[in-house]
């Protein structure tokens, strides 16, 4: 599962040791994304869908901000 999450420009902490959460048969670490340098990381595929969702998501947003309905009005 790992790898999926650092395929979209995600870092390891190599520092940090694997913690046994929710219980010791998991070995759970740290990732993170810095948002100057993570398109440095990503695949570019991952990358390309990452700008294009950022894309719509901005045709959304009015000048003050209010994000619009996607599938009409909420009920």
């Amino acid at each position: 599962m790992l790898n999926r999450w650092l395929s979209s420009g995600g870092l390891l902490a190599t520092k940090i040791p694997a913690t046994p959460y929710p219980d010791d048969r998991y070995q759970t670490k740290l990732a993170w994304w810095d948002r100057r340098t993570f398109a440095n990381h990503a695949d570019p595929k991952q990358l390309s869908l990452f700008f294009a969702e950022q894309k719509e998501l901005a045709s959304r947003v009015d000048d003050t901000g209010e994000v619009a309905a996607a599938a009409g009005p909420m009920r």
